[in-house]
């Protein structure tokens, strides 16, 4: 560009050299222009542009983000080494792309509404690299300008690394707290099992003592053992169950059988039960449903599932269980009165190794009826639900599984 101070120019020739101002700048915003030569009586005068940004741009360089300049179309007029070894390529062959052909098709239309806007945004997305990887990034977009000189300056952040943080810190908080889960509960069996044996070696050392035993006590004593020895029992068929579980040799043997019937049988079996501390049971049971199941195991689903309700109801509470049969499947439903589930705890109720709250703990046994619930009813193609309004409330249980034909 050069410079004259000729008084009788005329106005085409004005307007000539403003045209090539305009074009100058223009190619100085572009970044197309390293120097400019101005020329005057004294002679020319060199003002090289990189020797006044160098700072900025050895800055730009050496950030750990990716820097971007977009011009009127967000076509790339800049970029910084960090983004060119993120998406790969030569830089040169980056320049005049539009940068939108760099972000994942999925986050295209957040990148234009962006671009839409008067303020800075910031967005999450993903790029996808010359050599086809996915990588999540942020994206921050600074408008500059108005109209045919609007401008973006883009930052771009890598969000690999946080992800594999976070997915990294997720594992190890999920395996502390399996760990302190196992050892909560490691401990919780030695007291279970150490509870029964202590109660029977009593009455076992009481008998041995008596010279002439007292029939009345010895059948007491007799009658205890016994009792603490089918908990203990109960105690180490579930650990069996949990450990066939893990193990994946879990089986069952199915045959044709009456739902209806076994719910009743259960219901029976636990009315004394239900009696002795008070809970109304009631039994809503109609014509047989029929379906094909193993008996024991299915036994064993309604006795976790019922007990639990009686177990959990206080006195003057009623537990009511259902069979329906409904198209090919049948539901089995158990309503109580009882204490609830904290809502909170819901997700984790079914799994091994989890128990609810303190008031729930001070229950005997060792948590892991619901754990083999789950599976057993998964082992006849059904599926196990709970549904609580939270601590105080009612709770229901219904478990579904196919029918034969009725």
């Amino acid at each position: 560009m050069s410079q004259s101070n000729t008084p009788d120019e005329s106005s085409e020739q004005i307007a000539a050299r403003l045209a090539d101002a305009e074009a100058t700048l223009d190619a100085i915003r572009n970044g197309s222009v390293d120097a400019i030569v101005v020329s005057r009586r004294e002679g020319h005068q060199v003002f090289t542009l990189e020797s006044v940004d160098l700072p900025y741009r050895q800055f730009l360089e050496r950030m750990g983000e990716g820097a971007i300049s977009l011009d009127a179309s967000a076509n790339i007029v800049f970029c910084n080494r960090f983004f060119v070894d993120l998406v790969g390529g030569e830089r040169a062959g980056l320049y005049g792309e539009p940068l939108e052909s760099f972000i994942a098709t999925d986050h295209r239309p957040a990148f234009r509404q962006a671009l839409l806007e008067s303020d800075p945004q910031r967005i999450q997305a993903a790029l996808t690299s010359a050599d086809g990887r996915c990588i999540p990034v942020q994206i921050s977009l600074t408008p500059t300008g108005h109209d045919l000189s609007r401008r973006w300056v883009v930052v771009i952040s890598d969000f690999s690394d946080a992800e594999r943080l976070h997915t990294v810190s997720a594992a190890h908080e999920a395996a502390e707290a399996a760990s302190l889960a196992k050892d909560q509960f490691l401990a919780l069996v030695g007291h279970e099992l150490r509870t029964p044996l202590a109660v029977m070696m009593g009455w076992t050392e009481y008998l041995l003592q008596q010279a002439t035993p007292d029939e009345a006590k010895t059948r007491k004593a007799l009658a205890t053992i016994k009792r603490n020895a089918l908990l203990q029992q109960k105690l180490i068929e579930d650990l069996l169950d949990v450990s066939r579980i893990v193990s994946g040799k879990l089986n069952i043997e199915r045959r044709e059988l009456d739902l209806s019937s076994l719910a009743k049988d259960v219901a029976n079996a636990l009315a004394l039960r239900a009696q002795g501390v008070g809970v109304d049971l009631r039994v809503e049971i109609g014509e047989p449903v029929l379906v094909r199941g193993d008996p024991q195991r299915l036994e064993q689903v309604l006795s976790n599932v019922l007990g639990n309700a009686i177990k959990f109801t206080p006195s003057g509470g009623w537990v009511r269980v259902s069979v329906v049969a409904e198209e090919e499947r049948a539901r089995i439903e158990v309503q109580d009165t009882g204490t609830g589930i904290d809502p909170a705890l819901l997700p984790r109720v079914f799994q091994v190794f989890r128990q609810g709250d303190s008031r729930r703990r001070r229950e005997s046994g060792l948590g892991l009826g619901l754990t083999i619930t789950k599976h057993l009813v998964e082992l006849h193609d059904g599926s196990v639900h709970v549904y609580s309004a939270g601590p105080g409330r009612a709770c229901w249980w219904s478990t579904t599984r196919r029918t034969c034909a009725r």
